[in-house]
């Protein structure tokens, strides 16, 4: 308890460690999170693999085609449909119809 209590009046009279000199290790920049050096790699390699595709000569034949979302052609495909008939469409498509 002596030496706590020594310690104390020494900081209290401003004679401890100035607070820069044991702040050290954080000098340096923190390292980067999993998720952040993840999410980093996959951005650069989507802009790669796009520079990438758009030298392709497939990207020619293949940009003909629409741009639309697939969801929303999907979407319209079931619009005019009613619940059973939907599900026997996806049951064909997929290739998942039971015949009993």
């Amino acid at each position: 308890n002596e030496a706590v209590d020594a310690r104390a009046k020494k900081a209290d009279l401003g004679e401890s460690t100035p607070l820069t000199s044991r702040l050290c290790p954080l000098d340096s920049p923190l390292p980067l999170s999993k998720a952040a050096t993840i999410a980093v790699g996959i951005k650069s390699f989507r802009a790669r693999w796009l520079s990438e595709w758009a030298t392709s000569p497939r990207f020619t034949r293949l940009s003909t085609f629409d741009n639309a979302n697939p969801r929303t052609a999907i979407a319209r495909m079931y619009d005019d449909l009613s619940l059973p008939q939907s599900s026997v469409l996806t049951q064909l498509r997929t290739r998942h119809i039971g015949f009993h």
